[in-house]
């Protein structure tokens, strides 16, 4: 890693924390309460064109005891060596009061990436369809802003990263997410690890949560 890539970390790193500091002290509180989410990716190269993928979540709140989790297969196809389309259904089972019920959520998402310098930009644009059980249909809109530099920092590759996800619901921003993680690779082995403060609009502000994530994807 050379100076300037220092320098720019470093330049990262505070408008970041600027950013994040003026969302949290411009609102109201955070939760009493924290989520653990546990994820395993399992995805296989069908040709040099499509990339099919599983993906299995499982969330825990310490507030109430429950967790929420889901099955989510999708289908990618590169359109060029920066963007891609993809296709998703996600199913999805939570609590409501004791009992449980469900959520059917047909996706689609397109991305594109870049290079400049050591450091790699991905941006991520998705459109959600949701089908629950006892609830109406909705949509979604959702963003992902994905910064991280393009060096190591062990034999496992571990690299430090930003994601910074907007979500759009009726015409007006309802959650932010913003990830602060470290990703690695060995072998066909990708682990990450991650802490996000998940910040949902309660009427005209928002309320903040910390979420601590641990992921592991496998290539077929």
């Amino acid at each position: 890693m050379n100076n300037n890539s220092v320098k720019l970390l470093k330049y990262i790193g505070c408008l970041i924390f600027i950013l994040w500091s003026g969302k949290v002290f411009a609102s109201d509180r955070f939760e009493d309460s924290h989520e653990i989410w546990q994820e395993l990716n399992i995805y296989h190269k069908i040709s040099t064109k499509f990339t099919a993928n599983l993906l299995y979540n499982n969330m825990y709140n310490s507030s109430s005891g429950n967790g929420d989790w889901f099955l989510q297969p999708g289908l990618k196809y590169n359109v060029s060596q920066k963007i891609t389309l993809e296709a998703i259904f996600r199913k999805e089972f939570f609590k409501e009061g004791d009992k449980w019920t469900y959520e059917n959520r047909s996706m689609l998402r397109v991305g594109g990436s870049t290079k400049i310098g050591q450091w790699s930009f991905r941006n991520r644009h998705r459109i959600e369809f949701r089908y629950f059980e006892n609830f109406p249909m909705k949509s979604r809109y959702r963003t992902d802003l994905k910064i991280k530099p393009e060096w190591s920092l062990s034999t496992m590759q571990l690299t430090p990263y930003f994601l910074e996800e907007i979500f759009v619901s009726g015409n007006q921003i309802s959650r932010i997410r913003s990830y602060f993680g470290i990703q690695g690779e060995k072998g066909r082995w990708e682990p990450a690890w991650y802490l996000m403060i998940q910040s949902n609009r309660d009427k005209n502000s928002f309320t903040h949560m910390f979420v601590f994530g641990i992921s592991l994807g496998y290539r077929l």
